[in-house]
Protein backbone atom coordinates (compact mmCIF):
# COMPACT_ATOMS: atom_id res chain seq x y z
CA UNK A 1 0.00 0.00 0.00
CA UNK A 2 1.50 3.32 -1.08
CA UNK A 3 0.60 6.16 0.97
CA UNK A 4 1.18 8.94 -1.30
CA UNK A 5 1.27 9.86 -4.68
CA UNK A 6 4.45 11.59 -6.79
CA UNK A 7 1.88 14.29 -8.83
CA UNK A 8 -0.52 14.77 -6.03
CA UNK A 9 1.14 14.40 -2.77
CA UNK A 10 4.85 15.34 -3.38
CA UNK A 11 5.56 17.63 -6.23
CA UNK A 12 3.37 20.13 -4.57
CA UNK A 13 5.00 19.91 -1.09
CA UNK A 14 8.70 20.16 -2.84
CA UNK A 15 10.81 23.24 -2.91
CA UNK A 16 11.05 23.07 -7.01
CA UNK A 17 9.86 21.80 -9.64
CA UNK A 18 10.98 17.92 -10.17
CA UNK A 19 13.26 16.75 -13.32
CA UNK A 20 11.44 13.50 -15.03
CA UNK A 21 14.25 11.53 -12.90
CA UNK A 22 13.66 13.06 -10.08
CA UNK A 23 10.33 12.18 -10.18
CA UNK A 24 11.13 8.34 -10.68
CA UNK A 25 13.28 8.20 -8.50
CA UNK A 26 10.22 10.28 -5.67
CA UNK A 27 8.00 7.53 -6.79
CA UNK A 28 10.61 4.53 -5.88
CA UNK A 29 11.34 6.55 -2.55
CA UNK A 30 7.63 6.93 -1.49
CA UNK A 31 6.94 3.10 -2.27
CA UNK A 32 10.09 2.23 0.18
CA UNK A 33 8.52 4.83 2.81
CA UNK A 34 5.12 3.64 2.49
CA UNK A 35 6.82 0.01 3.27
CA UNK A 36 8.64 1.69 5.95
CA UNK A 37 6.08 2.88 7.58
CA UNK A 38 4.12 0.06 7.67
CA UNK A 39 6.87 -2.11 9.17
CA UNK A 40 7.35 0.82 11.88
CA UNK A 41 4.23 1.95 12.73
CA UNK A 42 2.42 -1.08 14.20
CA UNK A 43 -1.33 -0.80 13.14
CA UNK A 44 -1.31 1.57 10.41
CA UNK A 45 -2.79 -0.41 7.50
CA UNK A 46 -5.33 -1.53 10.03
CA UNK A 47 -6.48 2.00 11.23
CA UNK A 48 -6.75 3.14 7.35
CA UNK A 49 -8.46 0.30 6.18
CA UNK A 50 -10.79 0.91 9.18
CA UNK A 51 -11.68 4.09 7.89
CA UNK A 52 -9.06 6.26 9.97
CA UNK A 53 -8.41 9.57 7.98
CA UNK A 54 -6.28 11.33 10.44
CA UNK A 55 -4.25 8.18 10.14
CA UNK A 56 -4.03 8.33 6.13
CA UNK A 57 -3.22 11.47 6.32
CA UNK A 58 -0.83 11.44 8.71
CA UNK A 59 1.01 8.29 6.83
CA UNK A 60 0.87 10.40 3.65
CA UNK A 61 2.21 13.50 5.09
CA UNK A 62 5.29 11.36 6.66
CA UNK A 63 5.72 8.70 3.81
CA UNK A 64 6.29 12.84 1.92
CA UNK A 65 8.48 14.38 4.33
CA UNK A 66 11.02 11.16 4.71
CA UNK A 67 11.28 11.74 0.67
CA UNK A 68 11.84 15.00 1.19
CA UNK A 69 14.79 15.03 3.45
CA UNK A 70 16.17 12.02 1.25
CA UNK A 71 15.94 13.74 -1.37
CA UNK A 72 17.57 17.34 -0.45
CA UNK A 73 20.38 15.11 1.00
CA UNK A 74 23.43 16.12 -1.13
CA UNK A 75 24.39 13.89 -4.45
CA UNK A 76 27.10 12.34 -3.44
CA UNK A 77 28.54 11.62 -0.31
CA UNK A 78 31.48 13.04 0.26
CA UNK A 79 31.83 11.29 3.87
CA UNK A 80 32.01 14.33 5.59
CA UNK A 81 30.64 13.77 8.78
CA UNK A 82 32.16 17.26 10.49
CA UNK A 83 34.31 19.61 9.17
CA UNK A 84 35.62 22.59 11.45
CA UNK A 85 37.65 25.80 10.21
CA UNK A 86 39.58 27.97 12.54
CA UNK A 87 41.20 30.99 11.75
CA UNK A 88 42.52 33.61 15.17
CA UNK A 89 38.81 33.85 16.69
CA UNK A 90 36.72 33.30 13.86
CA UNK A 91 35.61 29.45 13.46
CA UNK A 92 33.23 27.80 11.21
CA UNK A 93 31.60 24.15 11.12
CA UNK A 94 29.78 21.87 8.66
CA UNK A 95 27.95 18.55 9.31
CA UNK A 96 25.81 17.38 7.06
CA UNK A 97 22.46 15.97 8.72
CA UNK A 98 21.32 13.28 5.94
CA UNK A 99 24.43 12.51 3.82
CA UNK A 100 23.10 9.06 2.39
CA UNK A 101 19.90 10.22 2.18
CA UNK A 102 18.43 7.50 4.05
CA UNK A 103 14.77 7.79 4.63
CA UNK A 104 13.61 8.07 8.54
CA UNK A 105 11.52 9.47 10.76
CA UNK A 106 11.91 12.02 13.72
CA UNK A 107 10.45 10.48 17.19
CA UNK A 108 7.92 12.88 17.34
CA UNK A 109 6.83 11.75 14.16
CA UNK A 110 6.54 8.28 15.25
CA UNK A 111 4.78 9.21 18.19
CA UNK A 112 1.95 11.46 16.59
CA UNK A 113 0.89 8.84 14.18
CA UNK A 114 0.89 6.14 16.79
CA UNK A 115 -1.28 8.75 19.21
CA UNK A 116 -3.59 8.71 16.10
CA UNK A 117 -3.73 5.10 15.56
CA UNK A 118 -4.30 4.17 19.03
CA UNK A 119 -7.00 7.50 18.96
CA UNK A 120 -5.30 9.35 21.71
CA UNK A 121 -4.80 13.06 22.02
CA UNK A 122 -2.01 12.41 24.40
CA UNK A 123 -0.24 9.70 25.98
CA UNK A 124 0.33 9.88 29.71
CA UNK A 125 2.01 6.83 31.47
CA UNK A 126 3.54 6.39 35.32
CA UNK A 127 6.43 4.97 36.13
CA UNK A 128 8.89 4.41 39.35
CA UNK A 129 11.99 5.27 39.73
CA UNK A 130 14.55 2.61 40.61
CA UNK A 131 14.62 2.18 44.06
CA UNK A 132 11.22 4.08 44.39
CA UNK A 133 8.54 2.41 46.36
Amino acid sequence: MGYADVEEDFAPRFPRELTEAEAERAATLLEDASFWLGVWVPGLDKAIDAGNEKAATAAKLLAVAMVRRAMLAPAQDTGVANFSLGAGRYTGAVTYRNPEGNLYLYQRELDALLSIIRDNSADAFSMLSPGGY
